[in-house]
């Protein structure tokens, strides 16, 4: 991942990474198929959120928006520099560039859902 021509921040780049492991089961533990999500994880995830750049972040596909370059995803203000996603030497594929913009509020959401649902609710309850 690259902020124009810069390497991404760490803090970032462990937000994708991470957003990509968990939001799978974060659905499944909202939708109630899965119930080994636990207080602490769900801190964890929010912690990992909370260090990432600020959103919303949004994508702007070129196949769907042409804007004369790849697909990127514009982070903060105007004045911050735009993310770019690669994977390998190439950026990647318009589902990725998405799915890291749409993550950046989704997370944050899922695990304010979770939260919710899990008040009342003896956290053991939730382990498998």
């Amino acid at each position: 991942m690259k902020r124009d021509q810069e390497p991404g921040d760490d803090a970032d780049v462990e937000f994708i990474a991470m957003a990509r492991n968990v939001l799978p089961r974060l659905v499944r533990a909202l939708d109630g198929k899965q119930r080994s999500v636990t207080i602490a994880e769900l801190d964890m995830i929010d912690a990992v959120a909370s260090r990432a750049t600020a959103g919303p972040w949004t994508a702007f596909i070129e196949e769907a928006q042409p804007i004369g370059g790849p697909s990127v995803i514009w982070v903060g203000g105007d004045d911050d520099p735009d993310m770019y996603v690669w994977l390998g030497t190439k950026i990647a594929p318009p589902g990725d560039v998405n799915f890291v913009a749409h993550a950046r509020e989704d997370v944050p959401a899922l695990v304010a859902a979770i939260k919710a649902r899990l008040q009342g609710t003896s956290e053991q309850n939730f382990r498998e």
